[in-house]
């Protein structure tokens, strides 16, 4: 990741208070459904004229062959969770922020 190039720490702080007020670029998520009725949902990390390649909540990356799918939805929410920030407290946070802000 290179979230600390797009985001200043003040936007960082926000994204984790409030994970769905704004989306980063490229950082979007994505629910696709499948043909089999079956249903992933992630973030887009590249795509291929064969497939996708879906960064998943738990940090897998699952590549998704275009034949597969039925549709592609983009979520209006975040899929990190509401209240991180109440579960890991203010020095989580500021730890947190500050490796963020690091990643360049």
């Amino acid at each position: 990741s290179r979230i600390g190039q797009i985001r200043n720490p003040a936007d960082l702080v926000e994204s984790i208070i409030m994970p769905s007020a704004s989306f980063a670029q490229d950082y979007e998520a994505v629910t696709i459904t499948l043909i089999n009725g079956s249903s992933i949902g992630g973030v887009i990390q590249s795509e291929k004229p064969d497939a996708i390649e879906l960064a998943l909540p738990s940090g897998q990356i699952q590549i998704v062959r275009r034949g597969d799918i039925k549709s592609l939805t983009q979520l209006p929410v975040s899929l990190m969770p509401p209240g991180l920030d109440q579960v890991i407290g203010d020095q989580g946070l500021i730890d947190l922020v500050t490796y963020l802000s690091g990643l360049k």
